[in-house]
């Protein structure tokens, strides 16, 4: 099983709203981002 790095810390943050962009294929919009920068990629 693979899990996101990126996917996993919007979990644990509880932030539904990322996740849900995420999931939905957004890569760009700042609140999905910052979670790419934080997680070093």
């Amino acid at each position: 099983m693979r899990v996101s790095r990126v996917a996993l810390a919007m979990h644990l943050d509880g932030d539904e709203e990322a996740l849900r962009l995420y999931l939905s294929g957004d890569r760009v919009s700042a609140r999905v981002a910052g979670y790419f920068r934080r997680a070093g990629l």
